[in-house]
């Protein structure tokens, strides 16, 4: 005798239940999902999966498990006959499965800058321009006339000084500005970049104005970062800089002795004030190590920031 159970006379009284029959793809076909599901043959499969972008974005974006996809790797390396990827969750073959990612990396700059240098620079060149090629040496008279930088470029057009402030107390006059860091082609560049350990002191201020002189040349901060293998905080903080006093901006110079120098993370912390009540705080922790600066500040106006912290540019 049958057993019912309470709710069953609901589903009886509906009738049978329609079966939903999917049409079965040929075995020679493959349920593609940049397709929608649509079948795709293996030359099909090859010549979409090929792309980098598409096997990026499309193919390792969904896992595709096709016994044709090519490995991302290789299609990455621009191999003429790529093999056929072993993981579906890397996307990578069995010989591309130590090596893979950075060949991944160095195709993703390619496809973001496609213009730029295809050739990859080395990891341990922390992202400086390479040696300049050796040749010939110049005959004296050649490079008689070349400027001091040696390569015939003119350097940029130096920014000025900010203007001192009206309302500001202490010295009348602003600060003079150090002279533009240039590379060996003539390029305005950050002189420092928080991957070269041991390298504490640097001219700040002359790292924020070379900023400005390449956000002014239409860079964005984030690709300054990525050239100086850099983070955006790194930039973002330098951009801070700029609403300094003239005279606190002053106290930054590497030509002052160590002990009558503002340190940058204790600078960061005086942005966030009035020009008049930055050069007074200046004056009172000038000397002191960054954690009594911070102590110092916070007891005199109830703020601080942490070294750190992302400033804001506007």
């Amino acid at each position: 005798m049958t057993q019912f159970r309470a709710g069953d006379h609901r589903l009886l009284a509906r009738g049978p239940v329609p079966t939903v029959r999917r049409e079965r793809l040929p075995e020679k076909l493959y349920a593609c999902p940049l397709l929608g599901g649509g079948g795709v043959d293996r030359d099909g499969c090859l010549r979409m999966a090929s792309d980098f972008a598409t096997n990026l974005n499309g193919c390792a974006k969904n896992r595709c498990g096709s016994p044709w996809r090519p490995c991302i790797a290789c299609v990455g390396d621009r191999a003429e006959h790529p093999r056929i990827a072993s993981d579906r969750i890397s996307g990578f073959c069995g010989p591309h499965m130590a090596t893979g990612v950075v060949i991944i990396a160095n195709a993703r700059r390619r496809l973001a800058m496609p213009n730029a240098d295809p050739t990859p620079k080395p990891a341990h060149q922390n992202g400086r321009s390479a040696p300049a090629p050796t040749g010939p040496p110049v005959p004296p008279a050649v490079t008689a006339d070349l400027p001091a930088n040696g390569n015939g470029s003119q350097p940029p057009a130096a920014i000025p000084p900010p203007e001192p402030n009206a309302h500001s107390s202490g010295t009348a006059h602003a600060p003079q500005a150090p002279a533009a860091p240039e590379t060996s082609h003539g390029d305005t560049v950050a002189p420092i970049t928080p991957s070269r350990r041991g390298t504490r002191d640097h001219d700040a201020i002359a790292v924020m104005r070379a900023i400005l002189q390449l956000r002014a040349q239409g860079h964005s901060c984030m690709k300054i970062a990525e050239d100086r293998n850099a983070s955006i905080g790194w930039v973002n903080q330098h951009l801070a800089l700029r609403r300094l006093s003239p005279n606190v901006a002053a106290l930054l110079s590497l030509m002052r002795p160590r002990g009558q120098r503002l340190g940058f993370a204790t600078a960061l912390q005086l942005v966030q004030f009035d020009h008049a009540l930055q050069e007074k705080l200046a004056g009172e922790v000038l000397g002191m190590s960054f954690s009594a600066a911070t102590r110092h500040i916070r007891q005199q106006t109830g703020r601080g920031s942490r070294v750190g912290e992302r400033q804001s540019t506007q």
